[in-house]
């Protein structure tokens, strides 16, 4: 019995599956395949202005002359460096940066075996705060955001680098660092953290109960987002949205910016679609900044202090990489962001209106069916746009790593037929890790 029903059930298989072929006509296999492809969809609304912040942030790297025809460009609004070196805080107030200045880089960490100063928790409180107090006073009346320890994340994996303390020993720690502060700088002092090296929403959670528990205000909360696979670049926005929205349940920290004040993980930190995805999720979920993290280079050196900014210039040429023109792209659109969308949270889209371009990457894992991507572009008149056709000329920033980038190449140019003020924009060959600029003309 058992055996005849199993024969009918594979006749009755395979006759829905003949079903199901004799119904996919030609004509709707073809809109099958189409429907694949226009996964890879989006749009762009020339009429509809948006003003997120900008994510154009770096790391150190400023002890190296590096030439200012290559910094200028990159609008910094963000820069993460170390206490003592004054020379380098002017610089990047010079370049218009808001800095952080970290405070436990001054003090030591496992790694350096605290710099001799031993861990702050071990009977040796008194050594922590008259650092944080000399250290204040360097500073004194000087606009700074005081971050008061990197990634003091109570995991296995960082004991030996950054803390191997306990996560109450940290909240001990941020607590006295606060007190120290306010007394020297007063009211108006900038004070924040935890800057973890992982989004824990528990962690984070932890943190500010117990800020709101001790009196404590977090004028910026903070943390890195560094480890998650290219698939994974989407949820910075949803981390991003879900603390945006916890900040409503502890109005007296004072919490006042989101800074993700390292980005970018290591396996990424020159692939320029990547890149790309970070900067758009971060706006997309509403942060406040970015600074863009630094890793090891090739040749063992570390890319905070060779002279690279970050890895995105060549150590010795000081031309630019990939990822330099990613950010120089992005910087130059910042003022003028027009709003986008995307049937694929993969597809990567952001547009401007000065300079007439779009920004375009695909961080998923692709299909061959998935190389094209279609853009409609909407009320083209706002970009003084008139005439029947548009010129859209493509430029492709390939994934070249550590090697120079000196211009990114002209990949394609299409005229666009105009009708009621939109065209429709189609890109064949977008593959994952690199990125593309189109500039619009008309």
């Amino acid at each position: 019995m058992r055996r005849f029903l199993t024969l009918l059930t594979l006749a009755l298989t395979a006759t829905g599956i003949l079903l199901a072929v004799w119904l996919l006509t030609p004509d709707k296999l073809l809109r099958q395949a189409d429907a694949q492809t226009a996964s890879l969809s989006g749009s762009v609304d020339f009429a509809s202005p948006i003003k997120p912040p900008s994510m154009s942030g770096f790391l150190h790297s400023l002890d190296y002359p590096l030439p200012q025809s290559l910094l200028t460009p990159l609008k910094p609004v963000w820069w993460r460096i170390e206490p003592g070196n004054m020379g380098i805080y002017t610089q990047a107030r010079s370049l218009g940066a808001n800095v952080q200045v970290v405070l436990s880089d001054g003090y030591g960490y496992p790694m350096d075996n605290w710099k001799g100063h031993g861990p702050p928790w071990e009977n040796n409180w008194q050594a922590w705060e008259n650092y944080v107090r000399t250290t204040a006073r360097a500073y004194k009346g000087l606009p700074v955001y005081w971050d008061v320890w990197n990634e003091p994340d109570e995991r296995e994996w960082n004991r030996e680098t950054f803390w191997n303390g306990t996560q109450a020993q940290f909240f001990e720690t941020y607590k006295r660092a606060y007190a120290i502060l306010r007394q020297e700088l007063g009211a108006s002092a900038v004070i924040g953290g935890p800057s973890l090296a992982n989004y824990e929403q528990a962690d984070l959670l932890a943190f500010l109960n117990y800020c709101k528990q001790n009196g404590l205000q977090v004028n910026f909360l903070s943390w890195h987002e560094l480890w998650g696979p290219e698939d994974n670049i989407p949820s910075v926005s949803e981390h991003l949205k879900y603390m945006r929205r916890q900040m409503a349940s502890y109005p007296s920290l004072k919490i006042s910016k989101i800074l993700i004040n390292e980005v970018v993980g290591e396996k990424n930190q020159y692939i320029p679609g990547a890149i790309l995805g970070y900067l758009y999720y971060l706006e997309d979920g509403g942060a406040d900044g970015a600074n863009k993290a630094c890793w090891d280079a090739s040749d063992k050196t570390q890319n905070c202090f060779n002279g690279t900014l970050d890895g995105i210039i060549h150590y010795k040429t000081k031309q630019p990489r990939a990822a330099w023109w990613v950010y120089n792209y992005y910087a130059a659109g910042i003022d003028s962001r027009v709003k986008t969308t995307s049937a694929n949270k993969n597809l990567v889209l952001m547009a401007s209106k000065a300079p007439k371009q779009l920004l375009i990457s695909y961080i998923g894992k692709t299909a061959a069916s998935k190389t094209t991507a279609k853009i409609t572009l909407q009320n083209l008149a706002t970009l003084g746009i008139k005439t029947a056709t548009l010129k859209a000329s493509t430029y492709r920033i390939p994934a070249t790593g550590e090697k120079v980038l000196k211009t990114p190449a002209l990949m394609s140019t299409q005229t666009l037929k105009v009708s009621g003020g939109s065209a429709l924009l189609s890109i064949s060959g977008i593959k994952p890790q690199e990125a593309y600029r189109v500039v619009l003309s008309p």
